[in-house]
């Protein structure tokens, strides 16, 4: 197997923005009498503020699909873990339940991606949740680079071999669609 190139310089320092989205949980712990959970979830990247879910009331297998957006270069991404941490909320003021928590990698948003508008794409399906008897926590993470920086994009090697492919060729990540042909005159 050929070791996986070392991503090109000129690419970690491209800006743009890290598209964190949630899908949902399954199999989280009950935690009310009730035999459910009133689940949200907070994300949190080193350097940015803590971002919060919504609240799904009474259920153990959550369905968020919410969307945090960060700005700032690909390389400040990749040198952080994602924290994920997933609570009960509790509506008489007694303090929140946590259910779980994680961390999570974003190594792999620098390859290449042929679909979307992204650099890198990673789809995480079933993220255990540490501490907890039970969950897992479904999400998608994308960087989109900002416009200005899409000569480092394009410049990258693999990021060419992809367009070469009929993929992502361009800072905006797809590629553009043929024109229409010209309709002649008379």
């Amino acid at each position: 197997m050929a070791p996986t190139p070392a991503p090109n310089s000129a690419l970690l320092d491209v800006r743009g923005t890290l598209e964190v989205h949630v899908l949902g949980a399954h199999n989280l712990a009950a935690k009310s009498a009730d035999g459910f959970s009133d689940p949200y979830v907070t994300l949190k990247m080193h350097g940015h503020k803590t971002w919060k879910s919504s609240t799904q009331q009474k259920t153990l297998h959550p369905v968020w699909d919410e969307t945090m957006r960060l700005r700032g270069p690909l390389s400040a991404f990749l040198e952080h873990s994602l924290h994920i941490k997933v609570f009960d909320k509790d509506f008489l003021g007694m303090g929140d339940d946590r259910l779980g928590s994680a961390r999570v990698s974003l190594a792999g948003l620098e390859r290449p991606t042929t679909i979307g508008r992204g650099i890198g794409e990673l789809t995480m399906p079933a993220i255990e949740l540490a501490d907890a008897m039970s969950g897992t926590v479904a999400l998608t993470v994308r960087f989109v680079p900002d416009l200005e920086d899409s000569g480092a994009f394009a410049a990258a090697p693999e990021h060419a071999a992809a367009a070469a492919k009929g993929g992502a060729a361009t800072g905006k990540g797809a590629a553009t669609p043929p024109a229409p042909p010209a309709t002649p005159k008379p």
